[in-house]
């Protein structure tokens, strides 16, 4: 079993980052909207801070109560967007039914998230850039020198930031891929034939050793509290890294590296 240490990766593209931007006048520069207090939300942001920091570009918070209407975060989306590309801090107050909508005031030029309408349907074409979240997995695969193509590949929890842009990106790789998400029946079982299975539900050691193909690659972008109120992903490390080819541990591994590419989008998308 090989250890991915996304910590490192990461550091590496942060570096890179930093050399590239040293002569660039004025800075590159990520606005993040933040709305209400989200103690996850808040922990997100300031590893991202860190990251923008370490890159040497600018970083800056717009902080809006839980109170604020749809159609002033609206505005505050538009107004940032026309300066520097920027992300929305998810999840969203509960009162906001439709996110969709709001993602989609982002424009794609400046969509460091890719999570407007528009990006996501261009992840299967050549969008300008990937979902932080994909370009992580797609570094992962380039470095260990694995071909998506042609593999069994599954993919639990189907969510916004990782199962869904990961399914279509995997599928236009030519990849032999299945979603899993709660509706799906005998998950075990599609889990158990897969070559590589990438999962994202945020619930502490959700899959076993026992679920898994010997030699198979795990990437885990899961993120909960295990019983012992440490922070854990949704493989089961113990059992797991005994049979896995190839794992990305929790901490250190896929969030690390999704916040580095997420940095490396905002280089890209400025102007």
């Amino acid at each position: 079993m090989a250890l991915i240490n996304g910590r490192k990766i990461a550091d590496s593209i942060l570096k890179d980052i930093a050399k590239k931007t040293a002569s660039i006048k004025p800075k590159p520069s990520l606005a993040v909207i933040l709305v209400g207090n989200n103690p996850a939300s808040v922990s997100f942001i300031k590893q991202k801070k860190r990251a923008a920091i370490a890159a040497g570009i600018r970083f800056s918070v717009t902080h809006l109560p839980s109170t604020v209407s749809k159609e002033t975060l609206h505005s505050h989306i538009v107004a940032l967007s026309k300066k520097s590309p920027l992300i929305l801090q998810l999840p969203l107050p509960k009162k906001f039914k439709n996110i969709s909508d709001i993602l989609n005031a982002v424009p794609v030029k400046r969509d460091a998230d890719c999570l407007s309408r528009t990006c996501i349907g261009t992840i299967t074409l050549d969008p300008i850039v990937l979902p932080p979240t994909v370009a992580a997995f797609k570094k992962i695969l380039l470095k260990y020198r694995i071909s998506p193509a042609k593999k069994k590949i599954a993919i639990v929890g189907m969510g916004r930031l990782v199962g869904a842009p990961l399914y279509l990106w995997l599928l236009s790789q030519h990849a032999d891929v299945t979603g899993c998400d709660k509706y799906t029946k005998n998950i075990s079982g599609i889990i158990s034939t897969a070559d590589i299975v990438i999962s994202g539900v945020g619930i502490s050691g959700f899959i076993k050793g026992k679920d898994i193909k010997k030699s198979a690659v795990l990437i885990d972008y899961g993120f909960a509290q295990n019983k012992q109120g440490k922070i854990s992903g949704d493989f089961e490390f113990s059992s797991c890294s005994k049979k896995a080819s190839l794992i990305t541990p929790v901490p250190g591994g896929m969030g690390p590296l999704t916040v580095a590419c997420l940095i490396e989008n905002t280089v890209k998308l400025t102007n």
